[in-house]
C-alpha cells in the first residue's frame, strides 16, 4: 500500500479501505447466500454416478460453480470404498469438466482445480494399475503438465512427474515427455529456458539441477524397457545425456 502524509491522500486510503472492505463483505455475503443453495441435492446423491449425473444437470442449467461443488461433495464421501470403474470414471469426468471450465471462463482458478483433480487420478493409478486405464493416464498426464507450464509452475511439473514416472513410465505419451524435457530445461530460478550449454553449466554447479535430470534419465532407461515405447525413450535419452554432458 502506497502511504502519503497529507490529510486528501489519508482520506483517500480510508476511502479506499472501506470500499474494499465492502467488496470483502459483499463476496462472503454471496458465498453464504448462494453456496449453500448451489449445492442443495448434491448431498442427497448416494453414489459416484449419481454426483456425475447431478453435476452435469448443473452444468445444463449453466451453473458450473454449482457442479465443481457436486463433485467435490462426491470426491469426499462417496469416492472411498467405490468400484474402481466408478472411481475412474467419476475422476475423468471431473476433470473433463475443469477442462471445460478452463477453456470457457479462462480463469486460473479453474487450472488450479484441473491440476487438483489430475493428481488425485495419478494417486488413484498408483492404487490401481491397470491396461485398461493406460490411454486415459496418458491423457491426465498430459493434460497436468500442461496446466502447471501454463501456470508457470515448472518445478512442480519436474516434482509431479518424477514421482509417477519413475514408478509408472508406461503412463507418458510424446507430449508430456516434451513437457518434461522443457520443463528441466528452464533456470530453475528464473523459469526462463536456457540452451544446452547452460544447462550443462548447471548441472555442474547445482546438485539439486543434476538430480532432477538424473531422475528423468532413470525415467527414460525404465521406459526404453516398455514395448513399442523403447525408440521414442531412446531419443529421448541420447538428448537428456547430452544436455547432462555425458
Amino acid at each position: 500500500m502506497i502511504l502519503y502524509e497529507n490529510r486528501r491522500s489519508i482520506s483517500t486510503r480510508s476511502w479506499n479501505e472501506g470500499s474494499r472492505c465492502v467488496g470483502i463483505c459483499a463476496t462472503i455475503l454471496v458465498l453464504l447466500i448462494f453456496a449453500p443453495q448451489s449445492a442443495i441435492g448434491c448431498d442427497r446423491v448416494t453414489t459416484l454416478k449419481g454426483a456425475t449425473n447431478r453435476a452435469a444437470d448443473k452444468v445444463t442449467d449453466g451453473d458450473w460453480h454449482a457442479a465443481i461443488l457436486c463433485y467435490r461433495d462426491a470426491l469426499n464421501r462417496l469416492f472411498v470404498g467405490a468400484p474402481p470403474h466408478d472411481q475412474e470414471r467419476f475422476l475423468r469426468e471431473y476433470l473433463d469438466h475443469c477442462r471445460r471450465l478452463e477453456l470457457r471462463k479462462q480463469k486460473t482458478i479453474f487450472k488450479a482445480e484441473a491440476i487438483r483433480v489430475a493428481e488425485r487420478y495419478l494417486q488413484w493409478y498408483e492404487d490401481t494399475p491397470s491396461e485398461r486405464y493406460l490411454d486415459n493416464i496418458r491423457i491426465v498426464v498430459d493434460y497436468l503438465g500442461d496446466d502447471y507450464v501454463t501456470l508457470n509452475q515448472r518445478q512442480q511439473l519436474i516434482r509431479s512427474y518424477t514421482s509417477f514416472g519413475l514408478k509408472h513410465a508406461e503412463g507418458f505419451n510424446d507430449a508430456a515427455l516434451d513437457l518434461w524435457e522443457g520443463s528441466l530445461r528452464t533456470n530453475p530460478d528464473t523459469q526462463v529456458g536456457i540452451t544446452a550449454s547452460e544447462v550443462q553449466v548447471l548441472v555442474q554447479q547445482r546438485s539439486d539441477y543434476l538430480a532432477a535430470w538424473d531422475s528423468y534419465r532413470m525415467f527414460l532407461q525404465r521406459l526404453a524397457a516398455i514395448k513399442d515405447r523403447d525408440e521414442i525413450a531412446k531419443e529421448y535419452l541420447r538428448r537428456a545425456k547430452r544436455f547432462m554432458g555425458m
